[in-house]
């Protein structure tokens, strides 16, 4: 699949929530891939760890261990899908993007609400952008997009 790609310095991109919402197709293409490799890669790591954990380094240096090779080779290919993943962060980082969690397709925008810095905050299957949060919240944290929770309380 080929997508357009943006070259922006992710450390001085801030997005709009217009702005990020028009990214929102280029960064579910990206996110989609990812998020399906990163669940295929989980997968296949709790299904292999237990079978090398049970390999001796007898039967593993044996020259005739076809199993052994084949544990190998699926190692190899998991590695190769772990690195692709890792381009695929790279995708989402050219484009200023922060990818929070692959296994449930969550990313943040860099921006600035209200004159303060923070985080527009997406998951794969929501329509648009409708959550944010400051800067020094923890990404799990995802406050609505209303008014009072952007300016936060009114001083008086």
């Amino acid at each position: 699949m080929t997508r357009r790609r943006h070259r922006i310095d992710p450390g001085h991109r801030r997005y709009t929530v217009d702005e990020a919402n028009s990214a929102l197709p280029l960064v579910r293409a990206i996110l989609r891939d990812a998020v399906d490799l990163a669940r295929d890669v989980d997968s296949r790591r709790r299904r292999l760890a237990p079978l090398l954990a049970a390999r001796s380094p007898e039967s593993s240096a044996a020259p005739t261990d076809l199993y052994g090779e084949e544990l190998m080779e699926v190692r190899q290919r998991l590695e190769e899908d772990v690195q692709r993943l890792g381009e695929l962060r790279d995708e989402l980082t050219e484009l200023g993007v922060r990818l929070v969690d692959p296994l449930e397709g969550h990313v943040e925008f860099p921006t600035r609400l209200c004159d303060k810095p923070g985080w527009l905050s997406w998951k794969l299957g929501e329509d648009e952008i409708r959550y944010w949060r400051p800067r020094q919240a923890k990404s799990r944290r995802r406050l609505p997009m209303t008014v009072g929770s952007i300016a936060g309380p009114k001083s008086m």
